[in-house]
């Protein structure tokens, strides 16, 4: 498994010059800086390109941009209204210029309006690092009391209620302020950023759609992708949700194993695939995250490796998390990690094309620790060093796992 390093583009605090000390040998970023529905020019994705190719990988070769990290999708198209067509014409011409360029891992999400959440970006940990966590009953009180979702209190138990009643009245308002601000923008990877009126118009939009609707206009427009896919030689990994439940009533439909079993019935395309993210899809305890990769592993198209921290369970506001060490028992990535390495073995010896047969890997959201506290506007789940560390545990631990195949042959 090949290791890959997230790059959020030139304002990005990590400089593509350092990117191979982590060991990592490829790359994978975005034209985040242009909104949902932009047409990528050849000369952008070129000039980014080149941007890349002009620094070596942690092999000493030139450092490639293989992997599409988030291309942001038109609510139009989520929504199925307006320009979706257009929009949906314009991703796939998108798509097919990034695979005339070599960008043929193309990763999406199908996440509504509020994309990967957190409500602490720097939780203190006791050796003094930092991480980003999730409180699920902070999220209640921002539906409540902060949007005032029309309706929301249908979706709580009294318990719950008066729970987010007491945190909501314990708040001040700097911190009910900045909960507002994290919810409603965008974290560092996330495709959708909304003034307070556009939030909340789409908020109802969404809320009026329905869960099935809304899982409707995905396939439509994930079959479209891979049909464009199909001609030019690509893959995609679609995300989980994160967290995998409902949030303020919008639709979730990429939380579970059943959810992609559905995905891949509707769309079967061997294009069609899973951006398989431990993280997410563990947030929850009741997926099973080695029963998912083994049942989906012909899906696997690339990986996200890490570990979440349960804390509480607030029954139907769900619970509440923190990034543990991404060699923590909080989750077995070993097993994963053994799992996906098989599959790559398995794909080889089957005779797969050489874009198949690799299972690209990345840490993801890891701690900050020694000079990443220092820093005071670095990407949140993102600083260097903390990343840099989890990257370097999970390729000792890929390193292992293939010594230990070829100890056994």
């Amino acid at each position: 498994m090949r290791s890959s390093w997230r790059w959020f583009g030139p304002s990005d605090p990590m400089p593509l010059s350092r990117v191979g000390q982590t060991g990592a040998v490829m790359l994978e970023t975005s034209l985040s800086d242009l909104p949902a529905g932009a047409t990528w020019t050849d000369a952008l994705i070129a000039e980014r390109r080149q941007m890349v190719e002009a620094h070596r990988n942690a092999e000493g070769q030139t450092l490639r941009w293989e992997v599409l990290g988030g291309i942001p999708i038109h609510d139009d198209i989520k929504l199925g209204r307006g320009d979706a067509r257009r929009y949906i014409g314009t991703m796939q011409e998108n798509v097919r210029r990034l695979c005339g360029q070599g960008v043929r891992r193309i990763l999406i999400n199908a996440m509504p309006l509020i994309d990967w959440a957190r409500t602490e970006l720097t939780r203190p940990l006791p050796t003094g690092a930092e991480t980003v966590a999730y409180d699920a009953l902070d999220v209640t009180v921002f539906d409540l009391f902060l949007i005032r979702r029309a309706a929301a209190e249908a979706d709580y138990s009294p318990r719950v209620l008066a729970a987010a009643k007491d945190r909501y009245d314990t708040m001040d308002d700097a911190r009910r302020t900045e909960l507002k601000s994290m919810l409603t923008t965008s974290l560092p990877g996330g495709d959708s950023r909304h003034d307070r009126s556009a939030f909340g118009a789409l908020l109802a939009d969404y809320n009026r759609l329905g869960r099935a609707e809304y899982r409707a206009h995905l396939y439509d427009f994930i079959g479209a992708v891979c049909d464009v896919l199909e001609t030019e030689g690509g893959l995609l990994g679609v995300h989980p949700d994160d967290p995998p439940w409902q949030i303020c009533g919008l639709p979730r439909i990429m939380s579970c194993l059943e959810d992609y079993q559905s995905l891949f019935d509707a769309v079967p395309s061997a294009t069609n695939g899973i951006l398989f993210c431990s993280g997410a899809l563990g947030a929850s305890p009741k997926n099973d995250l080695v029963k998912i990769a083994s049942v989906l592993r012909g899906r696997v198209h690339y990986a996200h490796l890490r570990a979440v921290e349960h804390l509480e369970d607030h029954a139907e506001a769900g619970w509440s998390f923190q990034e543990a060490e991404h060699l923590s028992d909080k989750a077995d990535l070993f097993a994963l990690a053994r799992l996906l390495v098989d599959e790559e073995h398995a794909r080889r010896g089957a005779g797969e094309g050489a874009l198949r047969c690799d299972i690209p890997f990345r840490a993801d959201h890891g701690q900050h620790i020694l000079g990443d506290l220092d820093v005071q506007d670095g990407n949140p789940g993102y600083a260097p060093i903390g990343m840099t560390k989890a990257t370097a545990e999970l390729r000792g631990m890929l390193h292992a796992i293939e010594r230990m195949r070829g100890d056994a042959a």
